[in-house]
């Protein structure tokens, strides 16, 4: 199990490979989050979504959130949490799966709470930031 700096280490290593704003990266190095929303554009959290991602982070100690993306769908207000998990061996497939735009991440449904699910979602950079295809 990698511990919470080698997480962050990789984590910075897939936001270049996502081509992630380099002022995105910088802060993360900091511990501030940033979220993409419509066109990729860039946000900090708000209140509300901050907390559902503390939520989150608590509740799974062995994994690193390192972006965010906001979404309103039919399903409801989705925040799709970037992670990198503290399993290594899984690290490697997780790259690979990086250069065809599929990330793995937690999905946050704000509005069904018990909809909320592990897996992998489509992304394209754009304007410094992410906007979910899939």
């Amino acid at each position: 199990m990698k511990n919470a700096i080698e997480r962050k280490k990789e984590a910075i290593e897939r936001m270049k490979t996502l081509e992630l704003s380099k002022n995105v990266i910088r802060e993360f190095k900091s511990d501030i989050l940033y979220l993409s929303e419509n066109c990729g554009y860039l946000y900090y959290l708000d209140e509300r979504q901050q907390r559902a991602v503390n939520e989150f982070a608590s509740e799974h100690e062995h994994i690193t959130p390192y972006h965010i993306i906001h979404s309103i769908t039919e399903f409801g207000e989705l925040l799709s949490v970037l992670v990198v998990s503290g399993y290594e061996e899984e690290w490697e497939m997780d790259r690979e799966d990086l250069k065809d735009g599929y990330v793995f991440a937690y999905v946050i449904n704000l509005n069904i709470p018990l909809f909320s699910e592990f897996g992998s979602i489509v992304v394209r950079p754009s304007i410094g930031g992410l906007v979910r295809m899939g």
